[in-house]
């Protein structure tokens, strides 16, 4: 059975949500659900709020500089070259580039990485390329600010001009280009700070739009959707803005690409959802980049006839199969080698590595281990002459710290306090292993590795109505940084249970003999919390949602955490 969860209630402020209630003509229950994002003022509150709120710009001098040098290149006749990141926020940018500069008469070549023959970012290769493509200027997606060097060696090696598009952090010291667009500069507008390159491009082509004519920014908005979610940035401010207006357009944009993906994946919905993006379109796109070339990814997303969409579309739905089934692999066997020794039980980290576990798979598979064992994992696979490692947190522990305190041993290496990467040699990897497991024991708490779960409010059953869940939708889209409602009750009693799912899932019927209120509830990976279902004061962490079954609507209990 899986570690428990903590249960952390929300600060409640019953007296100002009563206030904000009254200024936005919301209930109390959306005030201060409001209050628990963070949403502490009546302006952001309203932004929040509105179906169509006004979008924040980038200064229109440095884009006017953008459109110059593009507009510059185009009159010489000199090829333009984009060199994109191998995931989803990298191909939907690289895809929106293609589109727009094409459509100002531009001459386009474009290149993703190969996640293993060329790693992250530039390398020193791109100056012959640069050279041998004759281009006149070379625009980065999602990379580039990290790569000084690459860009010092293109400004000697090459006469083309360089433009930085990118959201990582920017580095003490700055790569030449001539242009870097990048909303960590602290000169940017403070609301555009968490944009992901995918939403820099659809600011970027909103401005050339109005300079050009002929481009028909909805689509660009449904691919900035698609790119900002599958990038996990904090759907808050205009990351919310980009992904609330742009998913609604699947229809009117009809892009083949998308269709074919959803068409294979027997999607059956009516609107795309940011689930739909993380969960269909996503782990598909990025199959791409983590098998094969994430240039499928583009072409797909470009594509101009059902015929080849439909194509690329198979493929990926083959790479995401077989994707499915080595992640897997890795995940069972190193289940087994827990299960085969006392040591791990011991440890506050688990680390594994075997040769021929797939690199493109393995975070993926750290992140389903961390989330059973509740403990941070990293995994390396290795090849005939490296290793690479994926990492993944659990709790409040920081992976990235923890990490760099071992950095000796490794090639490269980068991330953040939920997941970090690096390359390692065979020989170092017995060192490391022993080298973490001792920072992570005289480092971390016990209660760090404990997961939060963090709960809006107590809600009295007599709320739960379908006003109310229509009410809640004014909150979304939800996602990472604007999390679905998590509601708390101990009011209910169990009068019917089973396990659903082949073994895994929980469906319940719940009662409150207080309201006289019965609905359906379903737990997901639950059922080893059955037993639980006997006892006679039982407490349930939910969120709210319409099943549809039948062409018949009821209200469901998704039942997150019980005890």
């Amino acid at each position: 059975m899986r570690s428990p969860k903590r249960w952390r209630l929300q600060t409640q402020h019953e007296a100002v949500a009563q206030k904000v209630a009254s200024e936005l003509s919301v209930s109390p229950l959306i005030a201060q659900l409001l209050l628990n994002r963070n949403i502490t003022n009546l302006s952001n509150a309203r932004f929040y709020l509105s179906e169509s709120p006004e979008p924040v710009q980038f200064d229109s001098e440095l884009l006017n500089s953008i459109y110059s040098l593009i507009a510059e290149t185009i009159a010489s006749n000199k090829l333009i070259f984009l060199y994109g990141d191998y995931d989803v926020d990298g191909m939907s940018s690289t895809a929106m580039m293609v589109k727009c500069l094409t459509a100002m008469g531009a001459v386009v070549r474009y290149k993703l990485p190969h996640r293993f023959n060329d790693g992250y970012g530039l390398n020193d290769s791109v100056v012959d390329l640069i050279n041998n493509e004759k281009c006149g200027l070379f625009i980065t997606l999602d990379c580039g600010i990290t790569n000084v060097s690459e860009i010092q060696n293109i400004k000697s090696k090459t006469p083309a001009k360089v433009i930085i598009i990118d959201h990582h952090q920017i580095p003490a010291t700055r790569p030449p280009a001539d242009i870097i667009l990048n909303p960590k500069d602290v000169n940017m507008p403070s609301e555009l700070v968490e944009l992901c390159t995918a939403g820099i491009v659809y600011k970027l082509v909103n401005y050339l739009s109005e300079r050009v004519g002929n481009i028909d920014c909805d689509e660009y908005l449904f691919l900035a959707a698609i790119g900002t979610v599958a990038d996990v940035v904090e759907l808050q401010g205009e990351n919310r803005r980009i992904v609330k207006l742009g998913l609604q357009l699947l229809n009117k944009v009809k892009n083949l690409g998308v269709q074919a993906i959803l068409n294979n994946a027997k999607w059956k919905g009516y609107f795309l959802t940011v689930r739909d993006v993380g969960f269909v379109l996503a782990p598909r796109l990025n199959a791409a980049g983590r098998l094969s070339s994430a240039r499928y990814g583009v072409e797909l997303l470009l594509a101009s006839s059902r015929a080849r969409a439909e194509e690329i579309a198979n493929y990926l739905e083959k790479l995401n199969f077989q994707r499915r089934e080595l992640d897997q692999n890795v995940f069972n066997q190193s289940i087994d080698v827990v299960d085969g020794s006392d040591h791990y039980e011991k440890q506050s980290v688990l680390v594994f590595g075997e040769k021929n576990w797939h690199a493109g798979v393995i975070g993926i598979a750290a992140s389903k281990l961390a989330e059973k064992y509740s403990k941070p994992v990293v995994i390396v696979g290795f090849d005939e002459t490296i290793g690479r490692g994926s990492a993944r947190s659990v709790g409040d522990v920081d992976i990235y710290s923890l990490l760099k305190q071992c950095r000796s041993c490794f090639e490269k290496f980068g991330g953040h306090k939920q997941a970090a990467g690096f390359s390692i040699k065979q020989e170092n990897f017995s060192k490391f292993k022993t080298m973490l497991e001792g920072v992570v024991n005289t480092s971390i708490e016990k209660t760090q590795l404990v997961e939060n779960i963090m709960i809006d409010l107590e809600l009295q059953t007599k709320f739960i109505t379908r006003s109310f869940i229509d009410e809640l939708s004014v909150l979304e889209p939800f996602g990472h940084g604007n999390n679905q409602p998590l509601f708390y009750s101990k009011n209910f009693n169990v009068i019917d249970s089973r396990v659903v799912g082949n073994g895994k899932h929980l469906k319940l019927t719940l009662h409150d003999s207080h309201d006289k209120m019965s609905f359906d509830a379903i737990g997901f990976n639950l059922a080893e919390k059955l037993p639980l279902v006997y006892n006679s004061n039982i407490h349930f962490v939910f969120s709210l949602e319409i099943n549809v079954w039948n062409e018949k609507e009821t209200i469901q209990l998704n039942i997150k955490d019980m005890k």
